[in-house]
């Protein structure tokens, strides 16, 4: 007892076990507030990324090509290009129109000598379809696409020449398509595709 009040004496505070219990709750409070505030940023930051990622996707519908790339020609010049084209996984229908004059999908055509931004088609759904205008999901339709005139497809030099078409539909990704004639002209033609980019 005398050491104590000798402390005392010295005008040395004695730091008491109720103050040291305030001090530690105070800590407590600061390591949880932290602890709350990185966990908030981290699921924020989460939040953000799947925004952000959710946003680069396109939006809209999305077609692709199924099966080869026809070509019907007659007097040694390609007069009709065929393609056949389907929905992409999980996308929505695409109004494709009942032809080009409607202006719902463009396809435009490119060679070395000839750009045309948009080409006359007519369409043809093939197999099972409810008879509107879309294509929807499980439907395929087919594009029967004539061959620009002044195009190298119609000219004496249509023999392995390259064109690329673009099929733009009314929403979505554009599908390029890049095929090249065979040496030798015949009436129906299964043309090779080149990778397209």
């Amino acid at each position: 007892m005398k050491r104590i009040s000798s402390i005392l004496k010295n005008g040395e505070i004695a730091f008491t076990a109720l103050e040291s219990a305030i001090v530690m709750t105070a800590f407590l409070v600061i390591a949880v507030v932290f602890s709350y505030v990185i966990i908030g940023a981290e699921h924020s930051t989460f939040n953000t990324v799947t925004t952000t990622n959710r946003d680069v996707e396109p939006e809209g519908p999305s077609i692709e090509l199924v099966g080869s790339v026809i070509a019907k020609a007659g007097d040694n010049k390609v007069n009709n290009i065929i393609l056949t084209l389907q929905l992409t996984k999980d996308q929505r229908p695409v109004n494709v129109g009942a032809d080009s004059s409607r202006g719902m999908m463009i396809i435009s055509y490119l060679d070395n000598a000839t750009y045309v931004a948009s080409t006359n088609w007519t369409r043809n759904f093939i197999g099972e379809n409810d008879g509107d205008e879309l294509l929807d999901p499980y439907e395929r339709v087919e594009i029967n696409i004539s061959a620009p005139a002044n195009s190298t497809l119609q000219s004496t030099e249509a023999v392995n020449s390259k064109f690329r078409l673009e099929v733009k539909p009314e929403t979505g990704v554009i599908t390029p398509v890049s095929s090249t004639i065979p040496a030798r002209i015949d009436t129906v033609m299964n043309l090779k595709q080149a990778s397209t980019s």
